[in-house]
Formats: C-alpha cells, structure tokens, sequence
C-alpha cells in the first residue's frame, strides 16, 4: 500500500515492520477501512489497532487493474479541495492495548497528516485473499460506479474470465462514456500495469 504526490519523491511505503494492513469495503455506507495492526517486537501483550474510514465522497476512483497473479490494484486520489486539510475528513480511530506512541504509526503520520497537494492511494489486494469478481464488484459498488443491480450481475456472473488484465476505466468508458468524473485522471490511470511493488 502507498501514497503518492505529484512529485517523484513524494512516495510513502504504508506497511513496516511488525505492523499488519487490512482493507474492509462497505457497499452499504460507500466506505473503506484501513486496519493497521502494530505490534511490539518486545512483547506480545503491546500492540495498537488503529482505523482509518475513508467515505467514498472524500475521494475519487481512479481506477482497478487486475494483475497477471489475479491480484487487483485500487487506485484512488484525495479530493483537491481535503488534501490541505488535516485528516482530509477521514475518520480516525485507535485501540491501544499496553502503550504505542502514535508517532509510529503509518497510517496517521503519513496518510491522515499529509499536507501534499495532490495524493494519490494505491492498494495492492493479493489474489489469495480476494474473490475476483465478486471483490471487483464489492470495490465498485463502494464507490459508487455501478448500480445495484450492476453489482448483482457482476457476483452472479456465470462462466466470468478471470481478473488477469481488467482495465475497469476502459469498460466503463467504453458502456458509459459520460460517466467519469474526471477525463484527465481517466486518461492518465487508464494504462495496462504489469507489476507493482508492494
């Protein structure tokens, strides 16, 4: 997972060492949640859970790819006018069994205090943990770019091809080409990736 500005060394890795990154998708109230779980290498019994919700009116899709490993990359970008706002209107919360300094936190230093102009979210979902095109249409409907009934036919879909090359901008331009909210940002994002680092 990373976060990335519009300057080549505005790059921020989101895991680290002795630290878990979970995402939840909720199609019911458009958000998505980010569990990072640090723990303490010293002892078992010292760890933080710290919850970032993100509404899915505080951001803008970009796009989904799925990968030649069946893995899918969510691309997203802050919306300009919260990216100098502290916290962007993200919602925070954090559970602290034994104490963990907030400074070392990932998700709060360098996600929820960001101050750049532009950020860009790239979360990279591992095919072993995902279920294709029902997770595809789980990501979709969070965020507003199908329709419920769109999301039934998607995790109905009998005989569906696999995940290997989705390229969710170009169907959607090609079945709804006024529906993109930005064509600048279409135009950029709307590229085939082949590998990502995570």
């Amino acid at each position: 997972m990373f976060l990335r500005g519009s300057e080549s060394e505005q790059t921020r890795e989101l895991h680290q060492p002795d630290s878990e990154l979970d995402v939840f998708f909720d199609l019911i109230l458009h958000t998505m949640i980010i569990r990072e779980i640090t723990k303490d290498p010293k002892t078992r019994k010292t760890f933080r859970v710290t919850y970032l919700k993100i509404d899915a009116q505080s951001v803008h899709f970009v796009n989904t790819h799925g990968l030649a490993d069946n893995s899918l990359l969510l691309s997203l970008r802050v919306r300009e006018s919260l990216c100098t706002v502290k916290g962007h209107k993200m919602r925070m919360r954090v559970k602290h069994f034994g104490f963990r300094p907030m400074e070392d936190s990932k998700l709060y230093t360098d996600v929820y205090c960001c101050d750049w102009s532009e950020q860009n979210i790239e979360i990279l979902l591992p095919g072993k943990r995902i279920h294709e095109w029902k997770t595809v249409a789980l990501i979709l409907a969070t965020f507003h770019r199908i329709s419920k009934e769109q999301w039934c036919l998607l995790v109905n879909m009998a005989g569906a091809p696999g995940i290997a090359g989705l390229n969710w901008k170009v169907i959607e331009s090609e079945l709804w080409p006024g529906k993109s909210e930005s064509n600048e940002i279409e135009a950029a994002e709307a590229k085939p990736v082949d590998t990502v680092v995570s």
